[in-house]
């Protein structure tokens, strides 16, 4: 009689099927992030779940209220690891809040006043509660057959809330304004230095969840998006 040797499934196990049950039951969609529907990020070649996609499906299939989860996920099962994504357009929003039309002016005062406002506007508690909600109602699905140890896996998995900008985090100002002579191109950069330390502020207050192993969002840029991940896969 040969003996069944028993199979301990792994953290890594636990994702890899979980990113298979996703794509064969039609729940997880992956492209890269420049061919995402609300992508501001037209370059980027790293390939995630377009979340939105699978918050649709969900929806429908559960008849649940309007959600308002993140735009991209990527299950990272070498690193016992899960982001959400989340895309800003912020030079729109610059370019918007900056110019005073009625005045023929570039307005500092006019965007100080409106940038706190759409930034502590983002919110990310719900963000990160509803995208939760969604990914447990796929691990939770009666064909998934989630297994007990499974569950474990699920809560000690590593989450990440990333927020992608279309603004570059990285600009020195000095140098910024010293290598160009227009005004509007001056002004944009020093407003996007002020947005990004007003994303960090809020980011620094935002409590995580020992609960889910839910760390503290990171803030990163549609520029360094691609080596961010390539330097960890």
């Amino acid at each position: 009689m040969v003996k069944k040797v028993k199979i301990h499934t792994t953290n890594k196990d636990f994702l890899l099927r979980l990113e298979s049950f996703g794509i064969e039951q039609g729940y997880f969609e992956k492209k890269e992030i420049r061919n995402i529907d609300k992508t501001s990020c037209t370059s980027s070649k790293t390939e995630v779940i377009d979340f939105d996609k699978t918050k649709e499906k969900i929806s429908q299939e559960k008849n649940f209220q309007e959600t308002k989860s993140s735009d991209a996920l990527k299950i990272l099962p070498e690193h016992n690891r899960i982001d959400f994504i989340e895309f800003k357009s912020l030079k729109k929003f610059i370019a918007n809040n900056i110019y005073d039309k009625k005045k023929n002016i570039i307005s500092e005062k006019r965007f100080d006043n409106s940038m706190k406002k759409h930034i502590h506007n983002f919110n990310f508690s719900s963000k990160i509660s509803d995208s939760l909600f969604i990914l447990q109602t796929i691990i939770n699905a009666r064909n998934f057959k989630l297994k007990k140890e499974e569950k474990v896996f699920f809560e000690q998995t590593e989450k990440n809330f990333i927020i992608l900008v279309d603004i570059n985090l990285n600009i020195n100002p000095i140098q910024a304004i010293a290598a160009s002579l227009d005004l509007l191109a001056q002004t944009s950069t020093r407003f996007e230095i002020l947005i990004a330390k007003e994303f960090q502020t809020l980011i620094t207050k935002e409590n995580s969840s020992s609960l889910h192993n839910l760390k503290s969002p990171i803030l990163k840029s549609c520029e360094d998006i691609d080596y961010f991940y390539n330097s960890i896969t």
